[in-house]
């Protein structure tokens, strides 16, 4: 059975809409909690002993007690991975948020799955 002229342009403006909808849907996913290396930047404070320095790109470190301990950083959505040149110290991904002057990092993989927040040092 043949469709009539009529139908075939019902079905092709059913599949055309659902195909916007799916795109629309695709990118408000991808942009939807997408962090950026830059909203990193500055020194974020832990306690009197730690804080975190991003440089707003790639480059950071740790500074405990302190002794500084050098990474990279890479940004995927809302999760940071610090890579350290220290060997000692493990590739560590957090789920991170900052709001204003206040960075929430969510440990996941190669972390001991802490909450930490840390309040950004304000620029000289």
């Amino acid at each position: 059975m043949e469709k009539s002229g009529g139908q075939r342009h019902w079905v092709y403006y059913a599949a055309l809409a659902a195909a916007v909808i799916v795109l629309a849907v695709a990118a408000v996913m991808l942009l939807r909690g997408r962090g950026s290396p830059k909203e990193l930047r500055g020194t974020w404070i832990y306690d009197s002993t730690t804080e975190y320095t991003f440089d707003g790109e790639k480059s950071g470190a740790m500074r405990m007690q302190g002794t500084d301990y050098a990474f990279t950083y890479r940004v995927r959505g809302s999760v940071v991975t610090l890579t350290f040149e220290h060997d000692a110290i493990e590739t560590a991904n957090y789920r991170f948020k900052v709001d204003g002057d206040t960075l929430v990092l969510a440990g996941e993989e190669g972390t001991s799955g802490g909450v930490y927040q840390l309040l950004r040092l304000p620029e000289e």
